[in-house]
């Protein structure tokens, strides 16, 4: 199986929320390509998987049946559906995600005061 190679990865877990219950959608992978045997990826290229299958150590399939090999722990962080629509439609970081949620609520907090 060709497997891509990712750096500054980051387990990604979505919710959704509905009648105030927090929905658990899955989780994916975030990372930076730093080497692809399946031609699909350009080195230094983010990217965001399908949803995991399993996971190995620090290796993960996903539910499209890509391999995807990560060089260190990875980080874990949690998300909205609506904020992974935004990451995934940008190619966002999880860090640039954290700064748009922590502008947001500054704003809203300016609003009300």
């Amino acid at each position: 199986m060709r497997k891509t190679y990712l750096t500054d990865s980051t387990i990604l877990s979505v919710y959704d929320f509905h009648n105030d219950e927090k929905i658990f959608l899955g989780k994916l992978l975030y990372g930076v390509s730093i080497e692809d045997q399946t031609f699909r990826f350009d080195e230094g290229q983010r990217i965001i998987t399908s949803k995991i299958k399993s996971q190995n150590n620090l290796e993960f399939i996903t539910k499209s049946n890509s391999c995807y090999v990560i060089d260190a722990e990875p980080n874990h962080f949690e998300l909205r559906l609506s904020e992974f629509v935004v990451m995934r439609h940008l190619l966002l970081s999880p860090q640039e995600v954290i700064e748009a949620r922590e502008k947001l609520e500054r704003e809203d907090t300016e609003k009300l005061h």
